[in-house]
């Protein structure tokens, strides 16, 4: 999972295929590419992937994988949004990198692997990049009904946390009771 800055800023020099040509290396350069004096690397293993870098580096005019500013690649991928059907206000390149974080995680749901991939040094900050995501998953896999019915708690739940227990309680069953009635002449 490349950082923005890296996608930026990678070369098809850093990219090495291995001799297999199912995989191939990224040696990460530069600042970001270098933590507690390592130079850090990515193994790409998907076959497709794999093969439209290496299509592309025997094809390319320039050095650049994307030779642009990181502003311009994050407006490209927002202008992909469109076409995938995905809603331009959540797709960045930050949710891009913990999308990938999310979803290996779901994979295997093991800490230790995912920050592996994503280079994170503690799990605190894995963990951001992870529970927003999810969250974020959750809300957006629920129906339109289930978010009507939730909304509507929380209008009941704020509401009840103004009013004293006894005037609380009335409420609450006459809330339930106007929804029961509701649901049984099938609304």
């Amino acid at each position: 999972m490349l950082r923005s800055d890296e996608m930026v800023s990678l070369k098809f020099s850093m990219v090495l295929p291995f001799p297999e040509k199912d995989k191939c290396m990224i040696l990460l350069q530069g600042k970001s590419g270098v933590r507690h004096n390592i130079v850090e690397k990515i193994i790409i293993e998907d076959k497709a992937v794999v093969n439209a870098i290496l299509v592309a580096k025997a094809s390319a005019r320039s050095d650049f994988v994307y030779a642009s500013s990181e502003r311009q690649l994050s407006a490209d991928f927002k202008w992909l949004g469109p076409l995938g059907g995905l809603p331009l206000s959540n797709l960045t390149l930050y949710a891009l990198r913990r999308g990938g974080a999310t979803f290996d995680f779901q994979q295997h749901f093991t800490m230790g692997k995912t920050m592996e991939l994503g280079r994170w040094a503690t799990e605190k900050t894995a963990r951001i990049y992870i529970d927003q995501a999810m969250a974020q998953q959750a809300e957006v896999s629920l129906t339109p009904q289930s978010l009507k019915v939730l909304k509507s708690g929380q209008r009941v739940a704020s509401s009840l946390l103004n009013m004293n227990p006894k005037q609380a309680a009335r409420e609450l069953a006459a809330k339930s009771k106007r929804q029961t009635s509701f649901l049984n002449r099938g609304g």
